[in-house]
């Protein structure tokens, strides 16, 4: 805790670099859509203000993850300057994106002062850092909401930063040293192991994901009852009920929830569509028009409907059921960790595990599926459209493409799962790029199964013959691998 190593030791793990990557293209998408000449908000909101915030914004929601990844730690409060020390280390990784930030805006000819951009994205970087707030829980979500308030009040930003530059860097300073003080305080250090923190992705080992478990159960008002069985004896599909009710435990409101809250990204990107496409070449369609007809062509790109806007956020409805596959399958398996010992055989494990995966495969179908089609066939009724499904409505062919290829996932997590490589950081980078490769090859067999496939028959036809194979390979695979699991 010397130096700046402390901090930067955290900056350089692969979790940051590939959440920090994820984040920029995001961001960059966001503020891409939201500056085009014709889209609705260009009218109040200065790029050069909106890029200055919201790039350091991304940097310090990183950098305050760390922070609370840090303080989360049982014993770092006890070290001796730890607060000062990591603060060293926070404004150096803020000063530098700012330095690049601030640097490429003046490039653009901004009309701004320097100093004034670098004041107001210090300001920007030190709210982010909490986002995920060290104190109240109502903390974080101020945060948010003002962060929103900021991008669509950038020009009013801007006409001051241009009117009263010194004002508005002292007010921008003075916030920076409001939020940072809060982050940097020894009272926070000293909370943080008994705070309930979400470890960020890739960085906790699983032993402390399963404490955090732990401590979300003990702090549930109510224990749920959901499960009666006694005794599994080797039936496989007891087995395959239990791994379900420790992946899942009961189905609840707040499960459901979840899982809704998961596909964000798409309905984020359905609202910037219909909104920009709404008020563009004078469609003159209200907001909430151009959402129901953007949410039916996105999802089912009907042959009877006449498609919505010049390019609709396609390629996110292939990402999003490619993701939600993946993210399934590694994240919350329907079967027992394979990691941990059961009475069970070899060849009873392989069964339960198998059987497990098939489960998680119809859960995501099914829950994929009908999500869907309500979500469509909604729309389109409200809208007016007649009810017809004589085609093949567009998310089935990504849907179809993940259910095929997702026991290349299922077997990466048993090798995951079932090797000391679960405790190894790096693991998440394995993780990270077998997600990447996973939905590129769905994106390319989404594309190019039209061009294959002449008739929808023919494709489903296909497609059930392939997933047949694919689940035959997958359970002569899976009985090699647990005939000497344990032994590696």
């Amino acid at each position: 805790m010397s130096d700046l190593r402390a901090f930067f030791t955290l900056v350089g793990r692969d979790a940051i670099f590939w959440l920090g990557a994820l984040g920029l293209g995001c961001l960059s998408i966001f503020l891409v859509a939201i500056t085009q000449p014709h889209a609705p908000t260009v009218g109040y909101v200065d790029a050069f203000i909106l890029v200055t915030l919201a790039y350091p914004a991304l940097a310090g929601w990183l950098a305050g993850a760390l922070i609370l990844e840090l303080q989360n730690c049982t014993f770092t409060w006890v070290l001796p300057g730890v607060p000062r020390k990591v603060s060293r280390g926070f404004f150096v990784f803020g000063a530098i994106t700012i330095f690049i930030v601030v640097g490429l805006v003046t490039l653009q000819d901004s009309p701004y002062d320097p100093i004034v951009l670098g004041a107001l994205g210090l300001a920007s970087y030190c709210l982010g850092a909490n986002f995920f707030d060290p104190g109240k829980w109502y903390g974080s979500w101020i945060a948010v909401l003002l962060t929103l308030a900021l991008v669509f009040s950038t020009n009013t930003v801007g006409e001051m930063a241009f009117s009263h530059p010194g004002s508005t860097a002292l007010v921008a300073l003075a916030a920076a040293a409001f939020f940072s003080h809060g982050l940097m305080r020894l009272s926070t250090f000293r909370k943080g192991p008994s705070r309930l923190a979400t470890p960020l992705p890739g960085a906790f080992f699983l032993q402390r994901s399963q404490r955090l478990e732990r401590r979300k159960q003990a702090l549930l008002k109510s224990s749920p009852r959901g499960w009666k069985l006694g005794y599994l004896g080797e039936n496989p599909w007891k087995w395959v009920r239990a791994g379900v009710h420790e992946t899942y435990g009961p189905l609840t409101l707040r499960v459901v929830g979840k899982a809704i809250a998961s596909t964000w990204v798409l309905w984020l990107l359905i609202g910037i569509h219909a909104w920009t496409e709404g008020w563009s070449e004078g469609k003159g369609a209200s907001f909430w028009e151009a959402v129901g007809k953007t949410v039916f062509d996105v999802l089912f790109r009907s042959p009877h409907v006449p498609a919505f806007g010049e390019k609709g956020p396609y390629a996110m409805v292939v990402f999003v059921i490619a993701a939600l596959g993946a993210m399934l399958c590694l994240r919350a398996p329907a079967s027992p960790n394979s990691g941990v010992l059961y009475p069970l055989s070899r060849r009873a494990f392989a069964r339960v595990a198998f059987r497990g995966a098939q489960v998680e495969t119809a859960i995501y179908f099914l829950a994929i599926t009908f999500g869907f089609l309500l979500v469509g066939l909604g729309a389109g009724a409200l809208l007016g459209y007649e009810t017809r499904l004589d085609f093949l409505p567009f998310f089935m062919r990504p849907l179809m493409a993940t259910m095929v290829l997702l026991p290349l996932l299922q077997f990466g997590r048993l090798r995951l799962r079932s090797q000391q490589r679960q405790a190894d950081q790096n693991g998440f980078l394995l993780v990270a790029g077998g997600i990447i490769g996973f939905v590129t090859l769905v994106s390319i067999w989404t594309y190019f199964a039209p061009q294959i496939f002449r008739t929808t028959r023919v494709e489903i036809v296909a497609f059930l013959v392939l997933l047949v194979t694919s689940r035959l390979l997958y359970w002569v695979v899976v009985k090699r691998h647990f005939a000497s699991a344990d032994l590696a």
